[in-house]
């Protein structure tokens, strides 16, 4: 078996059943390792090195999506739990 913590594969184990996640989990993470690493040196080039952005500015936020989305769930008002509870009885 291989060091889990290498990072010279193209396999990722969830550690605590040491199952072998599939390969749409390690194309996601090396997806996300390349954008941080590009954000990375963006940042590094535009305000430190070039100096064409100030080092105050915000830092735009990531809208990547690391699970599948949620459905939402619908907020009852107390009068339709009331009318639910009524019906159960």
């Amino acid at each position: 078996m291989c060091n889990p913590f290498a990072d010279n594969g193209n396999v990722l184990f969830r550690m605590h059943t040491m199952e072998v996640l599939p390969e749409a989990a390690v194309l996601c993470s090396q997806r996300l390792h390349d954008a941080g690493l590009e954000q990375f040196e963006a940042y590094v080039n535009n305000r430190l090195k070039a100096h064409t952005e100030p080092v105050s500015k915000p830092i735009q936020k990531n809208k990547l999506h690391l699970m599948a989305p949620t459905t939402t769930r619908q907020v009852k008002t107390p009068r339709e739990k009331a009318l639910q509870a009524h019906a159960l009885l």
